[in-house]
């Protein structure tokens, strides 16, 4: 594979496409777009998805909470390579539910890169993408669960899977209400830093009060980690991770 001075990872949680920004009164009475979400508003976030990638040229792009049935995945000819799977469990009998089949976490590249789907033995949200970047590294793309005792479970599987190899970048919605500390034990075990955006919040985007998004990377790794504020398409804000290799 091609040797390149950079890479750019782009994470972005992309709340179903519903547009909602994570404001309560947004949610209160916006719900019904989890159900439902009106066309314009759908084509609205495929628009701010697109004006991202043109602008930032990602050589990767991690997307979370899709909906497969809404062709999210937009159709720019320099991001030939695509795919997007359902985030649940194979076994899990949230895949045969209409609401539920179309949910997903997809990925998008500039070229071909080799990837496997794991899967976490605990949570809802099982689907771990395992992707080879080049020089040496991979990316782990990971989606936590809202419960906390479940998420110490996620963190000790990962644990398992890196160990302290120093070739694994974890990416993904961590879901760290109670801030990065949570992650504390897992960033030490397997001798990792967090490559957070300023300040490292990001949720919800209307007003980020959370680290939810953010890049766990082998020290040494020479990162930088960047939030758009500016694009308020979901309750996340889309991150952007930049490694210079030498």
């Amino acid at each position: 594979m091609e040797q390149k001075p950079t890479f750019k990872v782009l994470l972005w949680n992309i709340g179903y496409s519903t547009g909602l920004r994570g404001s309560i009164p947004g949610y209160l009475f916006g719900f019904t777009r989890y159900l439902y979400t009106p066309r314009s508003v759908r084509k609205k976030v495929r628009h701010s998805i697109r004006s991202l990638l043109e602008r930032e040229k990602p050589d990767l792009c991690c997307l979370l909470e899709l909906r497969k049935a809404r062709g999210i995945l937009p159709r720019i000819k320099t991001y030939p390579f695509r795919t997007a799977d359902n985030q649940y469990g194979l076994g899990s009998w949230l895949r045969s539910l209409p609401l539920f089949r179309t949910c997903a976490d997809g990925l998008l590249s500039l070229r071909k890169l080799p990837f496997v789907e794991h899967f976490f033995r605990h949570g809802t949200k099982k689907l771990v993408y395992d992707i080879g970047i080049g020089n040496g590294l991979r990316i782990l793309l990971v989606h936590f669960s809202l419960n906390r005792h479940v998420r110490a479970k996620q963190c000790d599987e990962l644990r398992e899977m890196v160990g302290r190899r120093g070739d694994t970048i974890i990416c993904g919605d961590f879901n760290d209400f109670r801030g990065t500390e949570e992650l504390s034990g897992l960033v030490e075990a397997c001798d990792l830093q967090i490559a957070g955006p300023k300040r490292d919040l990001t949720y919800p985007s209307i007003r980020p009060r959370k680290p939810f998004d953010l890049f766990l990377c082998p020290k040494g790794l020479t990162a930088e980690a960047t939030a758009f504020p500016d694009v308020l398409t979901s309750d996340h804000l889309p991150v952007m991770l930049t490694l210079k290799f030498a």
